[in-house]
């Protein structure tokens, strides 16, 4: 299988960011010191929940100055649901939109999180109306793993792009978190014809109390994802051709490391190696050929580029794993933060527990 990028979705990503693989942050905080840093990490795109609404317009403006300034893009959140609620109108949203529609820093428009299936046919509307003030403005949805939510990736006049966000790391050690319930959640997204994008677990699950009561967690023993994790996450998706990757959240990441021990020693470097590496392999998202394993036991990419030709494979599993690669990768040598001896011999390689390894010749 090739996964190749649509002439409309190169168009939206030229209007998003030019040749930039996009690489985005929720919950950004609103200063020059973060802003700064994400950028420096590779980050191009930050988001806010502090924009949206109708009393949020000297907080949008400088929120969009200032990603403007550091050279970065912004998701505008435009909470769809809300204006639908206490005498609020799609048309209130419109002229509060109209004010910044055509500012440089905007890079695409989020109309609405986990949005329920009953209201599908109004996210439509609003999508519409969005469209007709800013026909080539790129806009989202992004999904949990609830009823109804592949209607949003079915109807393509819901949203441009489908993100989705499920968090797999809660109280169990490593390896024994499922993980596999991510990838599940990834397989499903992908297999729809609307461009996706993953929205990665970068907090500790016990700052939703609702969540860790909901999956029977022990609060004290949740965790943050390991680099082992977090890799597993970004390489995934991909690997299977996400054309673009989102963490959440800065914000919920600083409540349980206000130190930044997780943040600067295990995130920080794995979006600088993303960000390397989606430009050693651009467009990342026009991959050469995908060769999972039977039931996606594993995953498998490989790009052929001028500069070089690069591959990614992924264990989608809890235990080591002999995986049997049907891509052409001889010769290739680990890069990055991959463990030396991660070779294949003969097409074959032991991946360990929820191993990902980049290997390029």
């Amino acid at each position: 299988m090739k996964i190749t990028l649509s002439i409309c979705f190169l168009a939206l990503i030229s209007v998003m960011y030019g040749q930039e693989y996009p690489i985005g942050v929720y919950g950004c905080y609103p200063n020059g010191r973060y802003f700064q840093e994400m950028k420096d990490a590779g980050v191009s795109v930050v988001h806010t929940y502090a924009i949206g609404g109708s009393q949020s317009g000297e907080a949008t403006a400088q929120f969009l100055e200032n990603a403007g300034k550091h050279q970065l893009k912004v998701m505008f959140y435009l909470r769809a649901p809300w204006w639908n609620t206490d005498g609020r109108t799609v048309d209130g949203a419109m002229q509060y939109f109209r004010e910044y529609k055509d500012h440089p820093a905007l890079a695409m428009c989020l109309l609405a999180d986990e949005p329920k299936e009953n209201i599908l046919e109004y996210i439509k509307t609003f999508n519409t109306e969005v469209k007709k003030i800013k026909p080539d403005l790129p806009t989202a949805v992004v999904e949990n793993r609830v009823k109804g939510w592949w209607k949003y990736a079915v109807d393509t006049t819901t949203s441009d792009i489908l993100m989705f966000d499920f968090y797999p790391v809660g109280d169990k050690p490593f390896p024994e978190m499922n993980l596999a319930l991510y990838t599940q959640f990834l397989d499903a997204a992908a297999k729809y014809k609307k461009p996706f994008m993953p929205v990665i677990q970068i907090n500790n699950l016990n700052v939703f109390p609702n969540i860790v009561k909901q999956r029977g967690y022990q609060a004290d023993q949740c965790r943050y994802p390991n680099e082992t994790e977090l890799k597993f996450m970004i390489w995934t998706a991909v690997s299977q051709g996400a054309k673009g990757i989102f963490f959440y959240s800065l914000e919920r990441a600083f409540q349980r490391d206000p130190k930044r021990v997780w943040l600067d020693g295990t995130f920080l470097p794995q979006v600088r190696e993303l960000r390397e590496f989606s430009e050693l392999a651009a467009p990342l998202p026009e991959i050469t050929a995908v060769k999972n394993g039977a039931d996606n036991k594993f995953y498998a990419a490989y790009w052929k580029r001028a500069g070089g030709e690069y591959a990614v494979i992924a264990n989608n599993s809890g235990a080591k794993q002999v995986c049997r690669i049907q891509l052409p990768l001889n010769d290739f040598k680990p890069w990055g933060s991959t463990r030396a001896d991660a070779v294949v011999n003969n097409g074959v390689i032991e991946l360990e527990p929820w191993e990902s390894v980049i290997l390029t010749k």
